[in-house]
């Protein structure tokens, strides 16, 4: 019988650094004897793995759809045309960011399905997977203060702020995937009151983890960390986030004690190398 069989490969570089941008190619070829009327590929990010086109530096396609998923994953959709018999279709090649928090030697896996029929009849889908381990980058042990990074927008590079968008998006205020200068701008405009003040002490931490002069892995130790019982930057910024979750009228001391640890971070003094 005539039937179409489809392989699908994925690949993508065997390590890659925390913030930075992992290449993936898909391909995927028609070995069978019967033509494919259509295919969807999905490649499933998982979570803390950040995937937007404005950021995406492959050769594409981009995606036909960007689902982020309710337990934290991001699904990628691309829908194909025929293939025939035989035939290889066009490759998918793009780009997703692993967020600054992760751990060295954590593997960023990304399943990749193709579903396909032929006329009204389906078959299983294909399937493989594409994996990556996650390096660190020395810090330079020399992180900046809010002040700093506000009035030194020269060192908020592109990259930097991709790294920072790959991690938190809340600072991306108007959701187009990809963090501005302006929208950093924003984030330390004076007057800065709760919880302003601890937004902007977390991105300032977000900026010398992209930056790599500390890193998520950096111990910490001062009696903040201590009372906190927290032990690591990760750690910290974490804590922040769970504190910035609750309004500042419900938590005040929960929101100060997390700004006062950031703050410890960022100056240098809480960093223990």
């Amino acid at each position: 019988m005539r039937r179409p069989v489809l392989e699908v490969t994925a690949t993508a570089a065997p390590a890659g650094n925390a913030g930075e941008a992992i290449g993936y190619t898909l391909a995927y070829r028609n070995t069978g004897g019967g033509p494919v009327t259509s295919a969807t590929v999905t490649a499933t990010l998982p979570a803390e793995t950040y995937y937007s086109p404005p950021l995406d530096q492959g050769a594409g396609p981009r995606p036909d759809a960007v689902v982020r998923d309710a337990d934290g994953t991001t699904t990628l959709r691309w829908d194909t045309g025929p293939i025939a018999a035989g035939a290889a279709a066009p490759a998918v090649a793009f780009t997703a960011r692993p967020g600054l928090l992760h751990p060295e030697g954590a593997t960023v896996s990304v399943p990749v399905s193709v579903r396909f029929a032929d006329g009204g009849c389906s078959f299983t889908p294909a399937a493989t997977s594409a994996s990556t381990r996650i390096t660190t980058v020395a810090p330079t042990r020399d992180p900046m203060l809010v002040t700093l990074w506000s009035l030194l927008p020269g060192l908020r590079t592109p990259e930097a702020l991709a790294r920072v968008q790959a991690t938190d998006t809340r600072f991306d205020a108007d959701a187009d995937g990809a963090l501005s200068q302006a929208e950093v701008a924003d984030a330390f405009r004076l007057p800065l009151l709760q919880p302003r003040t601890l937004r902007a002490e977390l991105l300032a931490t977000y900026l010398n983890l992209a930056t790599r002069r500390i890193d998520a892995g950096t111990a910490i130790d001062s009696l903040t960390a201590r009372r906190l019982g927290l032990h690591t930057v990760r750690d910290a910024v974490r804590h922040a986030r769970a504190a910035l979750a609750r309004p500042p009228h419900q938590d005040p001391l929960g929101h100060t004690a997390a700004t006062v640890l950031l703050v410890e971070i960022n100056s240098g003094v809480a960093a223990r190398y």
